[in-house]
């Protein structure tokens, strides 16, 4: 048994939030339907590797999918009978579009009051631009945390990894599970709404925590590769590449003393300038220099890096995608797994970022469109006439009937 057993999740999603947020109850073990429509979750064509979109196979591996044409009263049908016996109805679509065909809070908790409808958007359903085009770039832009991402006298930096969303997904999966939880107790499903910039604005834990605690008085200015008010923090260049060196703090459970004697300098380690990170902010070129005169004396960045963690030095050299994925510590910890796709065989892909005791993630390759249709109303009761007739009329697509 897997520890989320029992639990259907409906997901109406695209890209990557709410797929992502259904992924990873999949991998928990919830039977995920992803209703996409009849032409497929536009996130199927994009990043493609072959025959196979990398974006959709991480983003939906382990669901069924049900091909189904919302904008028809025949699709609101179906819709509303798999609603029955549903716990989680998960979402990133649009609420305009929600509410014209129908799957809003208030018809799906009339319809069944014990689900959970957890709905994504850029800024939340309350805000005047909860319908705005929007999505992870936007949230990074708006988050605040964009504004000090990037060199002093360049432009601000977004993250190319689509973090907000990625961020969202997990939040959602946050708010879902607490939510089921309780409507298990109380029989009453809860609206979880989940807004992209409000949890990417959330993730800083130091920068805009102290603008807002400062009321804007302490300023948020881009340091690049430098943390703005820790000193040393932040990359730094070695021989061949980089590595990451922090030694933040001040009197006993400072860690700039270990870096001090690591480098060779331990009269620094007590001395008046840099016993706190103001002061040693003051002195940050000096103390790059230090550091990155002591790294080039290693041919191998790595062997710096050991020497500074033996210290007990915060330090690690900066490596690829490739270097990470292909390391034995990601294929241990399950970081990347392989699964076996009808159509391309086995294929690698990000497993699920937990270890939990007696527990393996359930892991299967992305549903192709409409694979699970005739399965999923099938179980609903509907018969082979019906169903045939439905996905004649274009209300439903099967695997195979293609656009």
């Amino acid at each position: 048994m897997t520890l989320l057993t029992g639990m259907t999740v409906l997901e109406i999603g695209f890209m990557v939030a709410a797929p992502g947020a259904g992924r990873i109850l999949a991998d928990l073990g919830a039977t995920v339907i992803k209703i996409e429509p009849v032409t497929g979750d536009v996130g199927r064509r994009l990043f493609p590797l072959g025959e196979l979109s990398v974006m959709f196979e991480n983003n939906n591996r382990g669901k069924q999918s049900l091909a189904l044409d919302l904008r028809t009263s025949e699709g609101r049908v179906v819709f509303c009978d798999l609603l029955d016996g549903a716990d989680v109805v998960l979402t990133n679509l649009r609420p305009a579009f929600l509410a014209e065909v129908g799957v809003t809070w208030e018809a799906i908790h009339e319809r069944n009051r014990r689900v959970v409808f957890g709905h994504i958007t850029t800024f939340g359903l309350d805000d005047e631009e909860s319908g705005a085009a929007g999505g992870d770039v936007v949230a990074q832009a708006e988050s605040g945390l964009t504004s000090f991402q990037g060199e002093p006298d360049g432009p601000p930096l977004i993250g190319q990894h689509s973090p907000a969303d990625a961020a969202g997904a997990i939040f959602a999966v946050v708010g879902l599970l607490a939510a089921y939880v309780d409507a298990q107790r109380t029989g009453v499903g809860r609206l979880v709404d989940v807004s992209l910039t409000d949890v990417f604005t959330s993730l800083d834990i130091g920068v805009t925590p102290v603008v807002a605690a400062s009321g804007g008085a302490v300023p948020a200015p881009r340091t690049g590769r430098f943390h703005p008010s820790i000193t040393p923090h932040g990359v730094f260049r070695a021989s061949d590449g980089y590595v990451v060196i922090s030694a933040y703090g001040a009197g006993a459970h400072s860690m700039w003393p270990r870096l001090a004697t690591a480098v060779g300098r331990p009269d620094l380690a007590d001395a008046a300038g840099y016993r706190t990170d103001a002061e040693r902010t003051a002195r940050r070129e000096e103390i790059v220099e230090l550091i990155e005169s002591w790294l080039a004396r290693f041919p191998a960045s790595e062997d710096a890096v050991r020497e500074l963690r033996s210290g007990g030095v915060i330090a690690a050299r900066v490596v690829t995608p490739h270097d990470r994925v292909s390391s034995p510590r990601a294929r241990r910890r399950g970081v990347v797994a392989t699964v076996d796709h009808p159509r391309a065989g086995p294929v690698d892909v990000m497993g699920l970022p937990l270890r939990i005791s007696e527990f393996e993630p359930v892991l299967g390759p992305a549903p192709e469109l409409g694979a699970d249709t005739v399965e999923v109303l099938a179980q609903l009761g509907y018969d082979d006439e019906r169903i045939t007739a439905l996905a004649e009329r274009g209300v439903i697509a099967r695997q195979g009937d293609g656009p």
